[in-house]
């Protein structure tokens, strides 16, 4: 009987994805960021502050991953050198690296999404 939190929050993100995913069509259309204000404007009834925070966002979770995967690649870099000086190779090393690999691209996908 009361509001749970968590839909809202599910709402808006689902919410913040449509229109992201949104924007990434129509500049690979080659939409000018004018005409895409404009069409989110009249079919999301979205203004350009809140475009803007979407956006920022976005921003900063790219930011995040790309340092993620940064880390993730540098640890794992770092446990294979020194299993390597003992003649040894480490599959949680080597799919850290792949995951690593993952969340650096996923970072800097999410950055030129912008």
């Amino acid at each position: 009987m009361g509001i749970d939190m968590f839909d809202v929050i599910k709402k808006e993100q689902s919410q913040e994805n449509i229109i992201l995913n949104y924007i990434e069509s129509k500049k690979a259309e080659g939409e000018s960021q004018e005409t895409i204000d404009n069409d989110l404007k009249k079919n999301f009834n979205v203004d350009s502050n809140y475009l803007s925070e979407v956006q920022n966002k976005l921003r900063e979770k790219g930011k995040k991953n790309t340092t993620i995967g940064i880390v993730l690649l540098v640890v794992s870099i770092l446990i294979n050198i020194f299993l390597l000086t003992k003649g040894r190779i480490s599959i949680p090393a080597i799919l850290l690296f792949g995951l690593g690999i993952w969340k650096l691209v996923q970072g800097e996908h999410q950055l030129r999404k912008n």
